[in-house]
């Protein structure tokens, strides 16, 4: 039976979410309620060849000492995704301020990363972070407190409310109102680059291809020599994918879907196929949830509302109450593009 989804919907108002995000929010509870399942047709799920990854490409490059192009950086901006919490490390503040050594964060880190690249291409690379409504006000005060004001920029990813699993209802928290919402998932990104504005800023300041990665990921550097196979092949979308070890195992692949690249995660991995979506030899790459798009195909896709990403349905449990969290994945946006590619890294890129 389906659930009126007029309380979510209003709450979403009320909180003053922007239409693109009360558009995406409709879609993904329709897919929900149509499918509340979400698994995959294993049936259907086809791994993918070396020549699909590019294996040697990187290496061959590298090998023949291919030079970078430096007028192609000038095309670019790097976004880091930086709505996460460090729970899973024992800590409750943004995981960007984790310390990774007696003085540095990840954030600091990334910006020292950003100022040497600067150094070594006398290029000024936007750095942008999507914050999420956990870690917005913490990250602006502490770049506000070590940072100048030109060093990074920063933009809030949508939030949803979360559902009452046995009511299908908004769930309500008044002690802790934040906890009756949960940050949309970093597949969200697209729409919060446009609907904070930051995607027209970037194309109206040439800037065409985006790098995102995770903020911990402090391996996933700006690489000219990447930046120009994603532009020498004309790619709207572009994943780097690593070596699989068992620390992996659960992570997300790439499959052909259609004839397509289609990201596959465990959470849409039936039960029953868990052994073999977690075989090393069926599935050698993982997704390093690190990515290259163009900017241009981006909003032309939005501009079309043509960015459909699929739905994942996310359990929890808050206060005693079971909830369930509509979330999408960026890298799936990989099925959306009809130029999308995959790009073979070392695992120092996943650091």
């Amino acid at each position: 039976m389906m659930i009126p989804i007029d309380p979510l919907m209003k709450k979403m108002k009320d909180d003053g979410a922007p239409k693109s995000a009360c558009i995406s929010f409709d879609q993904l509870y329709n897919a929900y309620q149509s499918s509340p399942s979400q698994y995959f047709p294993w049936q259907e799920v086809n791994a993918l060849s070396t020549s699909d990854y590019q294996e040697n490409e990187l290496e061959q490059r590298r090998r023949q000492k291919v030079q970078a192009r430096k007028n192609n950086l000038d095309q670019l901006a790097v976004i880091k995704l930086n709505g996460g919490l460090g729970t899973s490390m024992g800590c409750e503040d943004p995981k960007a301020l984790i310390k990774i050594d007696r003085e540095q964060n990840f954030l600091d880190q990334i910006i020292k990363n950003q100022h040497q690249m600067r150094q070594d291409y006398l290029e000024t690379i936007p750095l942008i972070l999507m914050n999420s409504f956990y870690t917005d006000k913490k990250i602006k005060q502490y770049l506000q407190n070590n940072y100048s004001s030109n060093d990074i920029n920063s933009f809030q990813q949508h939030r949803f409310p979360r559902i009452n699993q046995a009511t299908g209802q908004p769930f309500a928290y008044p002690e802790f109102p934040d906890k009756e919402w949960n940050p949309a998932g970093h597949g969200n990104i697209y729409i919060a680059l446009e609907s904070s504005g930051v995607l027209d800023t970037l194309l109206a300041e040439g800037k065409e291809v985006a790098f995102i990665s995770n903020i911990d990921n402090l391996g996933a550097r700006i690489d000219p020599i990447i930046l120009d196979y994603f532009i020498e092949n004309r790619f709207d979308f572009m994943l780097e994918v690593a070596p699989k070890i068992p620390a992996d195992k659960k992570g997300g692949t790439i499959i052909k879907y259609n004839d397509q690249f289609t990201l596959l995660e465990r959470a849409q991995v039936q039960p029953s196929h868990y052994t073999e979506f977690e075989d090393t030899s069926i599935f050698p790459i993982f997704n390093t949830n690190s990515l290259w798009i163009n900017l241009v195909s981006l909003k032309e896709k939005l501009r079309n509302q043509d960015l459909k990403l699929p739905v994942i349905i996310n359990p929890k449990t808050v206060n005693g109450t079971g909830v369930i969290q509509l979330e999408t994945a960026m890298g799936a946006a990989i099925s959306q593009f009809n130029h999308s590619g995959l790009i073979y890294v070392d695992r120092s890129r996943f650091l």
